[in-house]
C-alpha cells in the first residue's frame, strides 16, 4: 500500500523507493536513477549557455601600472588614487 492507502504495484513501489533514496542523497540510488533515466530516454540535455573557458593574452605590467597598484594595494576602492 502507498502512503495514502492506495494499492500500488511492486514496480511502482521500487521506483518510488529508489527516487526517495536518490533525493535523500544516497549516491548508489542516485546512480541507479540516472542510469534508468538514460535507458528510458527521458533524460534531456540542454545546450550550455555559459562559457567554460576564457582565454586572454597576459602581459607584464608597465612601471606606471605597477606603481599605481603598489600605491592602492589594500585600500578600499573609494580611496584609490
Amino acid at each position: 500500500m502507498g502512503k495514502n492507502g492506495q494499492v500500488i504495484s511492486r514496480r511502482e513501489a521500487i521506483v518510488i523507493r529508489m527516487l526517495n533514496d536518490a533525493l535523500a542523497g544516497n549516491q548508489k540510488a542516485f546512480g541507479r536513477f540516472v542510469k534508468l533515466l538514460d535507458s528510458s530516454g527521458l533524460k534531456r540535455t540542454e545546450p550550455s549557455l555559459t562559457v567554460k573557458n576564457v582565454f586572454y593574452e597576459s602581459r607584464p605590467m608597465t612601471p606606471e601600472e605597477n606603481e599605481r597598484f603598489a600605491r592602492n594595494f589594500g585600500l578600499p576602492r573609494d580611496q584609490w588614487t
